[in-house]
């Protein structure tokens, strides 16, 4: 059973960490087209790693919206499964296969926070 109070408070750092990634990357990008210097690989493989974890926290706060902590351990349940069962690097876009890692990344790193909410007896 997840403690209320330490998930909602750890569903909204998620979030706002995620957010803060997002928008500091997005800068980078701005700062680089304004400069007319090329964007970078790493600059790329950091904007698709901001956008996973800002998608995962998003379907993170829904579930807390809708549905308190049933849907967080919902999520949880869900979220190992899909650790456990799925592959990564199926596609033949490189793009797609990074956007995936980040994607379990973002999971992983959801699901040791989340795991730490959790009531000890």
């Amino acid at each position: 059973m997840l403690n209320s109070e330490k998930t909602a408070k750890t569903v909204e750092l998620l979030a706002l960490s995620a957010a803060k990634q997002l928008l500091t990357v997005q800068a980078r990008f701005t700062d680089a087209f304004a400069a007319g210097e090329m964007v970078l690989p790493g600059t790329m493989e950091n904007l698709l790693e901001a956008q996973a974890n800002a998608d995962l926290t998003a379907k993170l706060q829904t579930r807390w919206n809708r549905a308190g902590k049933r849907g967080i351990e919902d999520w949880m349940v869900d979220a190992t499964e899909q650790l456990i069962e799925g592959n990564v690097g199926g596609s033949t876009s490189g793009i797609q296969n990074a956007r995936e890692a980040y994607e379990r990344k973002a999971m992983q790193k959801a699901l040791r926070e989340l795991n730490r909410c959790a009531d000890r007896d």
